[in-house]
């Protein structure tokens, strides 16, 4: 309640008050004088102003200045219509009254304008009209009496006032304090429900324990018993070392553990714990000193996590891959991790398996390459071999075919001897017959030659039909090595087409051939038929004479030929050579290629491919370091 409002409801009261008064005047104006008169007046007068003030002005300050007025007025009034009567002294009372019910608005203002007013009563119509004040007449020392009453009631009026206005302001001030405190109180009681709430849901997440400062157990929630193992009574006030082994209990490390807690510090981190049974146990936890008012270390409060599931996975997870660092692909984790951590461990199985199946494909390509190798060089050596013996062929084939071109040119050069013989005289032509016989048999011997080359010949196209099919053959093996084989496949790609042009010079030479035996046999039957009329050839030397310029230049044709074929022949000699030096760079790219399988397969006897065949060379297995046991 605020002063604003006690001044409304006391003004109102006060204006009943008024009207009580009023009604009052009336009545003893009625009965003691007989008849309403001028009491009566000035009591509607002074009501109906007080009506008009509520009307017009009934929220500012001269509302309550106006119902004092009519209160001193009505109570005037009042004395007017006891006048001559014995309770007229009484009536004087009322003024005292009324200026102490006047104290309700606590308007200084009030009291010191109800006080002037009596005063100007008292001294005007008290030594005036004093039958209308005083009840047996007024005097001065009357007057003075009631101006001392007055003023000593005013005083104490206003000092009320102005005290009741203090404590009403000191109470209002305690009361915005009250407020704020209360909405203080109200915060914090918020605060102090939330922080339980989240103290509560911490509880149900976490393991939590409380310890003194000297490590002697106080509490500890359900998830931390149940990560323990343990029941509230096996713990409670035991130390901390419980939960430690006795090695690092003991050790220097633990007493500067606590010795930290004890000073205040915070400490955060994985712990490795030792749970009922000797269970081991992995936490990542935090512990926090809990101070008084005066800063004092009074507990240390535990928030813990379990992470053993983690920290397996870790450990098994390394574990693992230090068996596939030391070469064995056949280990795998099978027991499951917790839910949100065993996909690791499936991936790593996976991973594992497709290592191993990958690293089997390529041994057994690496087997296979290697008896790929081993075909290409046994191929190699055999077309070594027979390109030997090709090149033989070749160079006995030159040396016929150069005897052959030296004995057309001894040919010619007796043809034209011959010639020169029959031209010098025709007496000689009884030695015609001889020297046709001589001839016919030199015809008979370049005929036989011709048949041998041409057999020389067949040889030839058959060596180079089968260098081909080699060189065929030793592409396809090429084809079959990959990469490691395309130096092999050109070899026999050149080696393939020397063969072909083998083959061609031994086809043209085969014509050459069929030619000069054709022309050899017609040479046979012109001497055949020359021995046959020998004895009209005396009677026509000119005739004999050109037929023998005639073979002259058949000679020379035959000597021409069989240049560009001995020509051809050590073309195909040198290509012989050429094939058998490809041969060679084939066979040793065939030996490389097999002793860089040899080193494939060495290197993939450093892993354990399949659960029943060791590795001779594997490396000890590595595992995880131990984590800090704080």
């Amino acid at each position: 309640m605020t002063l604003d409002h006690i001044r409304k409801m006391s003004t109102l009261v006060l204006c009943g008050v008024a009207l009580i008064l009023t009604l009052s005047v009336l009545a003893t104006d009625r009965i003691a004088q007989g008849s309403f008169g001028l009491a009566s007046a000035l009591a509607i007068v002074g009501l109906v102003g007080l009506c008009v003030t509520y009307a017009v002005m009934r929220q500012g300050d001269a509302l309550r200045l106006m119902v004092v007025t009519v209160l001193m007025g009505e109570t005037v009034a009042l004395l007017i219509a006891a006048r001559d009567h014995p309770w007229q002294t009484d009536i004087h009372m009322v003024f005292f009254a009324t200026l102490a019910i006047s104290a309700l608005m606590y308007d200084v203002r009030v009291i010191l304008l109800g006080a002037g007013l009596i005063a100007v009563h008292h001294l005007g119509l008290g030594m005036a009209l004093d039958s209308l004040v005083f009840y047996g007449g007024g005097s001065f020392g009357r007057v003075v009496l009631h101006a001392v009453v007055l003023v000593i009631e005013t005083a104490a009026l206003v000092w009320m006032i102005l005290q009741t206005e203090k404590l009403l302001a000191l109470a209002a001030t305690k009361e915005e304090q009250a407020q704020k405190e209360a909405d203080r109180s109200v915060g914090l009681i918020t605060a102090a429900i939330d922080a339980q709430g989240k103290i509560a849901a911490i509880s149900r997440a976490q393991a939590i324990i409380e310890f003194t400062p000297e490590g002697e157990i106080l509490a500890a929630n359900e998830n931390f018993l149940s990560t323990l193992g343990y029941d509230i009574a096996e713990i409670k006030g035991h130390h901390h070392r419980m939960f430690v082994d006795a090695a690092y209990a003991n050790s220097p490390d633990y007493a500067g553990f606590w010795q930290r807690l004890r000073s205040g510090e915070f400490v955060a981190q994985e712990f490795k714990r030792i749970g009922k049974g000797h269970k081991e146990v992995w936490i990542q936890a935090s512990y926090n000193p809990v101070f008084d008012e005066n800063r004092r270390i009074v507990k240390v409060v535990k928030f813990a996590t379990d992470i053993t599931g983690r920290v397996r996975a870790v450990n098994e997870i390394g574990a693992g891959l230090g068996q596939v660092a030391a070469g064995n692909l056949t280990c795998e984790i099978a027991e499951p991790f917790i839910p949100a951590l065993d996909m690791l461990r499936r991936d790593f199985n996976n991973s594992v398996a497709t290592l191993r199946s990958t690293l089997q494909a390529v041994e057994q390509n690496a087997l296979s390459i290697d008896g790929a190798a081993g075909e290409v060089s046994s191929a190699a050596d055999d077309l070594a071999k027979r390109t030997e013996h090709q090149a033989a062929s070749v160079e006995e084939t030159a040396a016929a075919i150069n005897q052959i071109t030296t004995t057309v040119a001894n040919s010619a050069k007796r043809a034209e001897e011959a010639g020169t013989i029959v031209a010098r005289t025709r007496a000689g032509a009884e030695k015609s017959g001889e020297i046709v016989q001589r001839a016919v048999t030199t015809m008979g011997e370049i005929e036989r030659s011709s048949r041998a080359i041409g057999s020389i010949t067949d040889m030839m196209d058959e060596i180079a039909f089968q260098t081909n099919l080699l060189a065929l053959n030793a592409g396809v093996e090429a084809a079959r090595a990959g990469d490691a084989g395309k130096g092999f496949a050109v070899v026999a790609q050149e080696v393939r087409v020397l063969a072909q042009r083998a083959a061609s010079a031994a086809k043209e030479i085969k014509e050459l051939i069929a030619k000069s035996d054709h022309e050899v046999k017609a040479g046979v039957a012109l001497v055949g038929e020359t021995g046959t009329a020998l004895q009209t050839i005396i009677g026509d030397v000119q005739e004999i004479n050109g037929h023998v310029l005639a073979i002259v230049e058949a000679s020379r044709e035959q000597s021409t030929a069989l240049g560009e074929i001995n020509t051809a022949v050590s073309t195909i000699d040198q290509g012989t050579q050429q094939n058998a030096a490809m041969v060679e760079e084939t066979s040793a790219a065939s030996v490389n290629l097999a002793n860089q399988a040899e080193e494939l397969k060495a290197l993939l006897a450093n892993f354990r491919l399949e659960s029943g065949r060791e590795n001779p060379r594997r490396r000890a297995e590595g595992t995880l370091p131990e984590r800090r046991a704080a």
